[in-house]
């Protein structure tokens, strides 16, 4: 990640200006003060080498006192202005939670440090190095749910090197007061001298309409895939083919003959789809099967459509139904993948 630099237009509008107009105006006072010793000495001993000389010297000593001050006063600056970033971001990041506060493990204490919930603000600024004592039991008035037990398994800090043996960060998503699902979090902040966890961030973040909407999508997703199950079950074949690649893949495979025939090979997509159905159709329809197993002419055929099918006489005698479904084309509209599908229609 590229990470900014800081500008000299922000330094100086970070106090800079104003401490280097203070070394400006000291640098001015020590060059006055060079010119008055020199005039005085030029007075009393004339242009001798030594008032060459001590005039050099000062000159070069002011020089360097004017550059290092104006060097240290834009590096404070800099580190003020760096400062004042990450106060900045760490507020907009605090922007997204409910509380975060620092727990000091190794006194049972909390520190606050942004509560927008009034009720979980005087929690906080209840606590009297009983940190343990609150977490349990406000984690043990949550509402009944499946989350309620990992909830008051979360905030047990009694043994925080196991705890967080494995990452500096946990979080858990649980079932809160008020009905809504918050997301927990733990970020090891502070480790003693000899590694030992001593401090850690705790967040709490509102995560309601995520976790609905998720649970929603997901459940969606059982019904479509319960509902395309049912409709594969419809077909003995369904083959799912990367017009690109010339590849494919199985989506079911229940044409022992067919799985066979196909082997291990998964390339030569549109050749292999052809030497297949060379076996597994009868003469009188193999030509017309031929025809609407062209890939070259899918374009065309599936571009109004999103469907074709055909029917045709198997080897074995039996009718069967063919079709193509397009299951994905690129943004101008160019066919990527076409599903194959074969159902007995007998």
């Amino acid at each position: 990640m590229k990470e900014d630099k800081i500008t000299f237009k922000e330094v100086l509008a970070n106090g800079g200006i104003r401490r280097f107009l203070a070394s400006a105006a000291l640098s001015i006072a020590l060059i006055a003060l060079v010119i008055a010793y020199s005039v005085n000495l030029y007075r009393s001993a004339g242009a001798t080498p030594v008032f060459w000389t001590m005039l050099i010297i000062s000159i070069i000593v002011t020089v360097l006192m004017i550059v290092f001050g104006f060097f240290l006063t834009t590096r404070y600056a800099s580190r003020t202005t760096v400062a004042d970033r990450l106060n900045a971001q760490l507020s907009s990041a605090a922007n997204f939670y409910i509380c975060l506060d620092e727990i000091n493990i190794t006194d049972n204490s909390v520190v606050p440090i942004y509560n927008a919930n009034p009720a979980i603000a005087q929690a906080v600024n209840s606590c009297d190095h009983n940190m343990q004592e609150l977490f349990y039991g406000i984690m043990s008035g949550l509402p009944d749910s499946p989350t309620k037990k990992a909830a008051i398994d979360f905030c047990n800090l009694t043994d925080p090197d196991s705890k967080f043996a494995n990452s500096n960060t946990l979080t858990l998503e649980y079932f809160s007061y008020g009905n809504i699902w918050v997301r927990a979090r733990y970020v090891v902040s502070r480790r003693n001298k000899s590694g030992h966890i001593t401090h850690v961030l705790w967040m709490l973040e509102n995560i309601d309409a995520e976790k609905r909407a998720r649970d929603l999508a997901l459940s969606r997703a059982e019904i479509l895939n319960h509902q395309m199950g049912s409709i594969a079950d419809i077909y003995m074949s369904v083959y799912d083919f990367d017009l690109t690649q010339d590849t494919f893949s199985d989506v079911k495979a229940a044409n022992a003959r067919v799985v066979g025939l196909i082997g291990e090979n998964r390339s030569n997509g549109q050749q292999t789809l052809i030497d297949v159905m060379k076996q597994m159709v009868s003469p009188e329809s193999l030509s017309s099967v031929l025809d609407f197993i062209d890939f070259s002419t899918l374009q065309g055929r599936l571009s109004v459509t999103d469907t074709i099918t055909m029917e045709y006489q198997s080897s074995d005698g039996h009718h069967r139904r063919a079709r193509f479904i397009a299951s994905e084309r690129s943004p101008a509209g160019r066919l990527l993948h076409v599903l194959w599908l074969v159902e007995e229609i007998d």
